[in-house]
C-alpha cells in the first residue's frame, strides 16, 4: 500500500465530508455500492464503469472490507491520492466535479437494482 500523504487541513475534511454525504444517497451513513456505482458511472460513463470496475475499486476504497465505504475510509482514500497536497485551485476542482457526479449519479441510482448490485459487490 503506498504511503499515507500530508494530513487534510479541516476545511479540506469539511468539504470531503460534504462530498462524502452527497454520495450518500440514502443517508445511511455509509457510501454502498449500488451508490457507488451511479457515481463512477457519472463520472466515468457507462461503458468505463462496469460492474467489475465497481466492485475492484471499492475493495481499493472499503479497507475494512465490509462492503460499505465510510467517513474514515473515504477521506483515507483522497489522502492516499495527495489529495491534501495539491493547490486549493486543483482541491476545488476535484471537488466541484465529484460533486456534479453525485447530483448526477442521484438521477441514476432510482435505475439501479439495489438487490443485485449489493450481491454483486459482496461476491
Amino acid at each position: 500500500m503506498a504511503e499515507k500523504g500530508n494530513e487534510f487541513s479541516q476545511e479540506r475534511k469539511n468539504r470531503l465530508t460534504a462530498v462524502f454525504r452527497t454520495f450518500d444517497y440514502d443517508s445511511s451513513g455509509c457510501i454502498e455500492c449500488d451508490e457507488f456505482l451511479a457515481i463512477g458511472k457519472a463520472v466515468r460513463g457507462d461503458e468505463i464503469w462496469t460492474e467489475e470496475k465497481n466492485a475492484e475499486c471499492m475493495k481499493r476504497v472499503d479497507t475494512d472490507g465490509d462492503g460499505k465505504i465510510d467517513i474514515t475510509e473515504f477521506i483515507s482514500f483522497f489522502q492516499m491520492q495527495g489529495l491534501a497536497d495539491r493547490s486549493d485551485r486543483r482541491f476545488t476542482a476535484l471537488v466541484n466535479k465529484y460533486l456534479a457526479a453525485a447530483v448526477a449519479g442521484r438521477k441514476c441510482a432510482p435505475l439501479i437494482s439495489l438487490r443485485v448490485r449489493r450481491w454483486q459487490c459482496q461476491s
